[in-house]
């Protein structure tokens, strides 16, 4: 299932969300079976017509700058760049669900938690979290990027105990960040 959306190079640099959850699932294998250490993305800026830029850069018809915007695949890809800070190290996470890649990170002093939840399927699925030490969050930031949102701030979710079940939207990348208590 992996990748099945860079079979050519027009859909792998085709500036679709397609795109952007096929990257974040390749973060989500090179640190979870690879055990990267880190990955880097490199921005480039480019005009609109360029596919191939993070960042589009739009000029009027006489060449002056008229502003940028941030290419659709960049978004969730940045779900894990932007919340998975240097210094986190991951840490053992199962989702209960088979379809939902899930991988968490703690910081170095234990005190924040950062979870990126993919889902490729175009259902909705549900996510079981079980958290087995005493040290866990009482609620999540939640942070989504799908076909109609990016980076979007949702607001925060409270966990009523230890276990909880979270609904992930189809075809989405979801953050959530805790404060362990």
């Amino acid at each position: 299932a992996c990748c099945k959306d860079k079979q050519t190079t027009k859909t792998y640099w085709a500036n679709t969300f397609d795109q952007g959850l096929a990257w974040a699932q390749d973060a989500y294998f090179d640190i979870t079976t690879a055990n990267a250490g880190g990955f880097d993305m490199q921005l480039s800026f480019w005009q609109n017509e360029d596919p191939s830029a993070y960042i589009l850069l739009n000029f009027d018809a006489k060449k002056n700058f008229t502003g940028y915007a941030r290419a659709k695949f960049y978004y969730p890809l940045a779900q894990f760049i932007n919340y998975v800070r240097p210094g986190m190290r991951r840490i053992d996470v199962q989702s209960g669900n088979n379809t939902i890649l899930a991988s968490a990170y703690i910081d170095s002093l234990g005190q924040q938690l950062a979870m990126v939840v993919i889902n490729n399927s175009k259902q909705p699925q549900e996510m079981n979290l079980q958290f087995t030490q005493k040290n866990t969050p009482k609620s999540f930031q939640v942070i989504r990027s799908s076909r109609t949102e990016n980076m979007t701030n949702l607001g925060k979710i409270s966990l009523s105990s230890d276990t909880s079940r979270i609904m992930v939207p189809a075809e989405s990348v979801t953050t959530y960040l805790g404060t362990l208590k």
